[in-house]
């Protein structure tokens, strides 16, 4: 059951570096495709949140990757349970800027 929950983990992370890093390269925001309704933003915004959020999960799956090889499998749940978590409250509520600078709401 863990190699399965760490292969998964694994093919989620290596699906969202290559969906993340085309978009940047070709210009174009897979997040605006999905979440422009919901957050309506230019999409100079978009791409600048889509790097950010690029950047942002591969440093988590980083993180990820050397809890779980190096630590027990308790400590590695506790990092996903509350560590990943918390890490996504905090980088949400630091881009709030942006997405205050960019709204196109405000123009």
């Amino acid at each position: 059951h863990r190699k399965l929950v760490r292969l998964l983990v694994l093919v989620l992370g290596l699906v969202s570096f290559v969906i993340l890093p085309e978009c940047a390269c070709i210009e174009q925001s897979y997040l605006q495709v999905v979440m422009d309704g919901a957050l309506p933003m230019t999409s100079e915004g978009w791409m600048i949140l889509t790097k950010r959020f690029m950047f942002f999960f591969f440093g988590l799956a980083v993180a990820n990757e050397m809890i779980w090889r190096s630590l027990s499998t308790d400590i590695w749940v506790n990092f996903k349970t509350f560590g990943l978590p918390l890490a996504m409250f905090v980088f949400f509520i630091t881009q709030a800027k942006v997405i205050s600078r960019y709204s196109s709401e405000n123009k």
